[in-house]
């Protein structure tokens, strides 16, 4: 049977992101009943939810539908250098050689990329 053409396409409807989001629940079921259990481990997880994921990535989002397409392909591939920087810098991970050296490299891409001569 043919879709009629008011039927939107499968990764438009409503259930693709609820079937997606039920996915991890198993796993969380076996390993995430202590991050829940307590009311300070509830808000951890509620601020994670809601400031790093939902906040940000809807800012994000909101940032790069308001820029011409090649800064917004420019900020999209310096956002992971940003966030390991973030990283070092704030949480105080510690990055091997291979990643900084993946860094630098997307750096002089993106100097590449946006130079005066490619203009």
């Amino acid at each position: 049977m043919a879709p009629s053409p008011n039927s939107a396409p499968i990764v438009a409807r409503a259930e693709c992101p609820d079937r997606m989001s039920r996915a991890p629940q198993p796993l969380f079921a076996a390993t995430g009943g202590a991050l829940v259990g307590e009311p300070r481990g509830l808000a951890i997880a509620a601020y994670l939810a809601v400031v790093p994921m939902w906040l940000a990535y809807t800012l994000f989002g909101a940032g790069l539908a308001r820029v011409p397409a090649s800064a917004a392909t420019t900020l999209s591939l310096f956002e992971p250098v940003v966030a390991a920087v973030l990283g070092v810098t704030v949480v105080g991970e510690h990055l091997g050689a291979a990643a900084w050296a993946g860094m630098g490299l997307i750096v002089l891409g993106l100097l590449a990329l946006t130079s005066p001569e490619n203009r």
